[in-house]
């Protein structure tokens, strides 16, 4: 079975987006999937006020952890085999960055079947160890990176190794679903002081998009974000 191809859905998307959801038990949690990020304290006060959004529009909202374990066996291949084989497709290889091309060259220890074999039996194991959770939760929200966004060329001049350390932390909420293949959908939760978005991160069960869609619509009825930009500098 394909895990991360979606079950056929019982509507549309833009029905889910016009329908509000039933009450649902939403758990929040600002700890990281993945590494050791440290959630900003703008991007955890959000948080925390959009769960009591959430609250005054009837749902249950708790605060609730997975059972996060250890993904680097998962998510390591998948981060570099992927990126790696498009970049073989490139009708330009030449004129790919040097990280890209460093990181296809790393990629190729990955490139059997062996080591593909025992990824895939990670992600079996990270899968068993974190869907349990939708048992007791509906949504389970985190942050999307660990702040605002960053300024521009952070990653400039940087090899892979060094653009891999400064990169990675900003996925610690995110890279778990990647390995899972749930559904998950980021939302505007506001501005840092600076002027900077913030953002949670919708995640459900799999097969549950339309869900998504509904309460991601709900919160944006509720604090429309449309209108509002960040400052250009």
């Amino acid at each position: 079975m394909d895990i991360y191809s979606a079950g056929a859905l019982n509507g549309t998307f833009a029905e889910a987006a016009a329908t509000p959801p039933a009450p649902l038990r939403i758990a929040i949690s600002t700890k990281p999937a993945s590494l050791t990020a440290t959630v900003d304290p703008e991007t955890a006060a959000a948080l925390e006020s959009l769960g009591r959004l959430l609250e005054s529009l009837g749902h249950h909202v708790f605060h609730g952890e997975p059972a996060y374990p250890d993904i680097t066996a998962a998510f390591e291949p998948m981060w570099l085999v992927s990126p790696a084989a498009e970049s073989r497709r490139a009708d330009h290889p030449d004129l790919l960055e040097l990280r890209t091309r460093e990181l296809a060259l790393y990629a190729t220890a990955f490139d059997n079947p062996g080591a593909m074999a025992a990824a895939r039996a990670a992600t079996d194991a990270v899968i068993g160890a974190v869907m349990p959770f939708f048992e007791t939760a509906d949504v389970l929200i985190t942050p999307t990176t660990p702040g605002p966004a960053w300024p521009v060329g952070q990653l400039t001049g940087m090899d892979f190794h060094g653009a891999a350390l400064k990169s990675l932390p900003a996925a610690s909420w995110t890279n778990i679903w990647n390995v899972c293949g749930n559904p998950a959908a980021a939302i505007p939760t506001g501005f840092s002081g600076g002027g900077l978005p913030l953002s949670a991160q919708l995640i459900g069960p799999p097969d549950s998009e339309l869900r998504l869609i509904s309460l991601a619509a709900q919160i944006e009825q509720a604090r429309p974000w449309s209108g509002t930009r960040p400052p250009v500098r």
